[in-house]
C-alpha cells in the first residue's frame, strides 16, 4: 500500500484524558481529479510553474520560488491518469443510482458493453467488490501505460525536432515538458542515464512499472518531501478515487477519533488555471453528487457542503451578457445569472442545498481591492482571454471588486457563511497567496483602512460577515513569534477579537504529524502558546476550530493520526472539557449555524 493509503502507527500512542464529546471537523475536501483543473494544478499550485509576467523578470525571479522543472510533465501524466481512472460526478451519480443502500451491487452485468456501460461497470467495482490492493494496482498500471505513452512521444518529437532546419526549430525544445520528467525520474532514482527507456518495447513496459513502484517505495521510505515525483504520486493515487470510496476512508480513519461531522469544500480553479474539470465534473454535478454522497452517509457522517465561488468566472459571464449580473429575483430569473457563478449559488442555497462559499484568493485575486493590483501582477493567460473578450486590461481589477463587493453584501446580509484559504501557501503565483492575507479583508469588515501607502481608504464596512480563515498558520513561526510579528497565525487575532463572526481553523498543521515535531513535547507547547493567543484574542476559545484539510493532507505520513496527536496535545496541555469541546465541534457547529 502506498502511504496515502496504508495506517502508519508510531511507537508513541498517546491517551488524552479529557477527550471531546464528538468531532467536526472543519476543513475537508472530498473531490477526485476529474473535479480539478488538475494538470495545471500540480504543474502550477503544487510545483510552481508561473504563468505570470512578473515570475519571469528580476525582479520576480529574485521574489518567487523556482519552478520545479518536472512539474509541467507531471501535471499531463496525472491528467490522462485521472481521466481513465476517476469516476466524473455524473458518472458517480449514475453508479450511486445503480447500488441499493447497503451498497451491493444492483445489476451490473445487465449493463451494454458499449464504452459509457464499460466505464460504468468499472465504477460499480471500485465500490462494491474491489480491495484497495485491487484499486492501487489498477492506477500503478495506468502510471505505467501513460508514462510508455509519454515516453514514446517525446522520443518522437525529439526526432523531429532533430531533423528540423535551424529556421523551423521549436522555441522551446521540451513544450510538453516531457523530457524533464523523464529526466526527473531518473535523478530522483539516482540514474545517470535512460537506461531500458532505449530498449526494446517489451522490456520498456516492465521497466516503466519498476521505475513507478521505486519511485513510491523510496518517497516512503526516505520521507521525501512532497514535492518529489514518488511523493506526487503516492497521494495522487486519492484522487483516482470515487468520492464515495473517499468518504469511507475519511471515516475508516477518523471515525475512532469521534468524527461525527465534516464541512467539504469544493473548489473552482478552472478560469485562473486555464483548464476545465472533466467532462461531467461541472458545477451542477459536483453539488448535486455531493448532496447524494451526504445522504448516503447521513447516518455516519453529517456532510456539510460549501461550494465554490470564483469572481472571475462571473466577471467573464457579466463582460459576454454586457451587464452586471445580480441577485435573483421573486419576479423572475435573468437566464445569464442563473447559469453565473453568482446566480447558481443563490439558487443551490435557495433550496438548502449548500452551508456556506468556499474563497481561494491565492488564485490571483484580492476579496476587495483588485483594481490597484499592477497589470504584471496578473497571470499572463488571463489577461489575455480578458483582452480576447473585448475589455481592456484596465479594466479587470475593477470587475472583480464589483463582483466581490455583491458577493459580500450578498453573504453577510443572508448570513452566508464563507470561508476563505488563509495560509502562506499553494497560490497560483509569485506572492498570489498574500492576496488571501488577513490585511486584505480589513478592506471588506472595516468601515475605513489604512492602505500600505498609508493613505485613509474607505472599505465595506461589512462587520458582521461570517468568515472563516482557513488554515491557523505555520506552527513554527508561531512559536517563535509574538503579537507584534509578521507570523500569519498572530496576524488573524485582531480579526478574531474585533469581529464577532471571524474565526479560524487549525487545519493542515503538518508539524502535528511530520518529524522532528511529531512528540508530545513539542505538540503541547503550542497548545500552551495557542492559549497565549487566546487569552489576547479569544478568551473563551469561541473561535478556533479543529480541521484536518483531508483529502489534501492525505500526502503526509501519519495522516491517519492527525486528530488523536490534536486531541492529546490540548489534553497535555491542561485545556478543559470546555476549551477542547469549543474546539472540536462546538465552534465550528457555530459558526456553520448547525
Amino acid at each position: 500500500m502506498t502511504g496515502a493509503g496504508a495506517s502508519l502507527v508510531g511507537s508513541e500512542r498517546l491517551h488524552a484524558q479529557s477527550v471531546p464529546a464528538e468531532v467536526f471537523d472543519s476543513h475537508v475536501h472530498f473531490f477526485n481529479g476529474s473535479d480539478l483543473s488538475i494538470a495545471r494544478f500540480f504543474q502550477v499550485v503544487v510545483l510552481r510553474n508561473y504563468e505570470d509576467e512578473y515570475a519571469s523578470t528580476p525582479a520576480g525571479q529574485a521574489d518567487c520560488k523556482p519552478p520545479i522543472r518536472f512539474g509541467r510533465g507531471v501535471g499531463v501524466w496525472l491528467r490522462r491518469v485521472s481521466d481513465r481512472l476517476a469516476p466524473t460526478a455524473r458518472e458517480e451519480l449514475a453508479v450511486l443510482g445503480a447500488l441499493s443502500d447497503d451498497g451491493s451491487d444492483a445489476a451490473p452485468h445487465e449493463l451494454v458493453e458499449s464504452e459509457p456501460a464499460r466505464r460504468e461497470r468499472a465504477s460499480v467495482w471500485k465500490f462494491t467488490t474491489a480491495s484497495d490492493d485491487e484499486l492501487e494496482e489498477l492506477y500503478r498500471e495506468a502510471l505505467a501505460d501513460v508514462l510508455r505513452e509519454i515516453r514514446n512521444e517525446h522520443r518522437r518529437a525529439s526526432e523531429t525536432q532533430q531533423e528540423a532546419v535551424p529556421d523551423e526549430a521549436l522555441a522551446d525544445p521540451d513544450p510538453d515538458g516531457f523530457g524533464a520528467l523523464l529526466d526527473g525520474i531518473d535523478d530522483e532514482l539516482g540514474l545517470d542515464v535512460r537506461d531500458r527507456f532505449d530498449q526494446v518495447q517489451e522490456f520498456l513496459a516492465i521497466d516503466a512499472r519498476n521505475k513507478i513502484d521505486q519511485l513510491i517505495a523510496r518517497s516512503q521510505r526516505r520521507r521525501a518531501p512532497i514535492t518529489s515525483i514518488g511523493a506526487i504520486l503516492d497521494w495522487a493515487f486519492l484522487l483516482t478515487l470515487p468520492r464515495d470510496r473517499i468518504i469511507k476512508r475519511y471515516i475508516r480513519l477518523y471515525g475512532d477519533a469521534g468524527v461525527t461531522g465534516a464541512a467539504t469544500y469544493l473548489v473552482d480553479y478552472a478560469k485562473w488555471l486555464q483548464e476545465p474539470p472533466a467532462e461531467g465534473s461541472d458545477f451542477d454535478a459536483q453539488l448535486d453528487v455531493m448532496g447524494a454522497l451526504r445522504g448516503r452517509y447521513h447516518d455516519q457522517l453529517d456532510i456539510r457542503i460549501c461550494a465554490p465561488f470564483d469572481p472571475l468566472g462571473q466577471a467573464f459571464d457579466e463582460a459576454a451578457a454586457g451587464q452586471e449580473l445580480n441577485r435573483l429575483s421573486d419576479s423572475g430569473v435573468d437566464p445569464r445569472l442563473e447559469a453565473s457563478p453568482f446566480g447558481r449559488l443563490q439558487i443551490y442555497l435557495a433550496n438548502s442545498g449548500l452551508h456556506g462559499v468556499k474563497l481561494y484568493p491565492p488564485m490571483g485575486f484580492r476579496p476587495y481591492g483588485n483594481s490597484s493590483i499592477p497589470q504584471d501582477r496578473m497571470p499572463t493567460p488571463v489577461l489575455n482571454e480578458w483582452r480576447g473578450v473585448g475589455q481592456s486590461v484596465q479594466s479587470l481589477g475593477s470587475r472583480l471588486d464589483s463582483v466581490m463587493r455583491r458577493f459580500l453584501e450578498w453573504a453577510a446580509e443572508n448570513e452566508v457563511p464563507v470561508v476563505t484559504h488563509a495560509g502562506n501557501s499553494v497560490d497560483a503565483g509569485c506572492g498570489f497567496a498574500e492576496r488571501g492575507h488577513v490585511d486584505e479583508w480589513i478592506r471588506v469588515l472595516a468601515a475605513s483602512h489604512v492602505d500600505e501607502t498609508g493613505v485613509t481608504r474607505s472599505g465595506l464596512g461589512l462587520s458582521n460577515l461570517k468568515l472563516n480563515l482557513g488554515h491557523f498558520g505555520d506552527m513554527r513561526a508561531f512559536m517563535t513569534s509574538g503579537p507584534e510579528s509578521a507570523s500569519w497565525a498572530w496576524s488573524k487575532g485582531p480579526l478574531l477579537h474585533d469581529y464577532p463572526n471571524v474565526y479560524a481553523d487549525l487545519s493542515f498543521m503538518e508539524e502535528f504529524i511530520r518529524t522532528p515535531w511529531f512528540g508530545l513535547g513539542r505538540i503541547r507547547r503550542f497548545f500552551s502558546r495557542l492559549r497565549v493567543f487566546a487569552a489576547r484574542y479569544d478568551p473563551n476559545m469561541e473561535k478556533l476550530m479543529l480541521g484536518t484539510d483531508w483529502v489534501m493532507l492525505g500526502q503526509l505520513r501519519r495522516h491517519d493520526r492527525y486528530l488523536e496527536r490534536a486531541i492529546d496535545g490540548m489534553d497535555s496541555a491542561g485545556y478543559s472539557q470546555a476549551e477542547i469541546d469549543n474546539l472540536c465541534f462546538r465552534n465550528a457547529r457555530r459558526f456553520f449555524s448547525l
